[in-house]
Parts: structure tokens; sequence; C-alpha cells
């Protein structure tokens, strides 16, 4: 039997088991990942108002969609993205190599990653994640640090600015906060 077709068949399974094995982590991580729509991703970086030379991240970076976006519209960013679910990592990871971005790219907690460098955060989560995420932020972001949220604000604090995103499926809102926050 011909060498490439066997490879061929071994990358499929390999691949099989790869989404199987993504799919079943996405149930033990806080928040799965939901792709952020084009209108919301550019509405996003362009609440967030950066400037070459910052550092940005996101926690639940997914693929990096918002990341790619923040560095095309600014160049010269240092851009991490912070993903629990290796799979969905990998792609991001993958994309910024076969795009050349310089996205830098880290598999782990959103919880469990340290932010104090952040000039500004990009965040797609869950209220419950965003309540839970509050006292790490409180502790770590330095002050005036930009938070930037899709759909879901912080409990309990009062965004800087909110923005309507008119989109063909749904619409989406943009929360902003300054850190420190204002009810800190």
């Amino acid at each position: 039997m011909p060498l490439l077709p066997v490879v061929l068949l071994v990358l499929a399974a390999l691949l099989i088991v790869l989404l199987i094995v993504s799919t079943i982590w996405q149930f033990s991580v806080p928040v799965p990942f939901v792709p952020s729509s084009k209108a919301a991703v550019r509405a996003m970086v362009q609440a967030a108002e950066l400037r070459s030379g910052q550092t940005i991240l996101d926690l639940g970076a997914g693929d990096g969609r918002v990341l790619r976006e923040a560095c095309r519209a600014c160049p010269g960013l240092r851009a991490i993205g912070v993903e629990a679910v290796p799979t969905t990592c990998f792609v991001g990871w993958l994309r910024s190599w076969c795009t050349r971005d310089g996205i830098l790219w880290h598999r782990g907690s959103l919880f469990d990653y340290d932010v104090r460098h952040a000039d500004c955060l990009f965040l797609y989560l869950y209220p419950k994640v965003m309540q839970q995420l509050l006292p790490k932020l409180d502790r770590e972001l330095r002050p005036g640090a930009r938070v930037v949220s899709h759909d879901f604000p912080f409990p309990d604090r009062e965004p800087t600015t909110t923005y309507l995103v008119r989109a063909r499926v749904r619409d989406h809102k943009i929360f902003v906060y300054d850190w420190p926050a204002k009810y800190q």
C-alpha cells in the first residue's frame, strides 16, 4: 500500500480523535468557544482605543479573531491570547502562525494568567465567570487599563461606555471599563 494514503488516513483519524476530545473538553471549561461576529469584533477593537506599543490580552481568546483584528487595526501591539481548550488554542496558534500576525498564545486557565502587564483586556465570558474574575482584576490590573467585554457586563459595576452593535443575526452590546472600576 502506498505511503500517502496511509498517512492521510492516520491524520484523518487523529483529527477525529482531537475533535472528540475537544468537544468533551468544552464541557469542563466555564465558557465554551462561541465565535464573535465580525461587527462585534470591530466594535470591541474600536472601543479599546488602542495605541501602538500596548499589551493586549484576550482571556478566553478562542481562535484569536479579536486579537487579529486589533493587530490589523493598530500595528505594533503585543497581543496575547489565553485559551483553556487545547484544540481551540491550537487552532488559534495555527492561524497566527500561518498569517504571521505575531500573537502569542498561552494554553491555560484565564484565572491563572497574570494580567498585570495588560493595557487592554478583551472578554467574552458568562456573567458568573465575570463575577469570579472581578477580584483578580481588582488585584492585578494597573490603573488606566481598559477592559472591553462582549455582551456581558460585570455585575454591580458601571461601565465607562456601552455600545450597541447591530449585526445580521442578533444585536450585541460592548461594555467598556476603565480600571480601577468605579465601584471597586
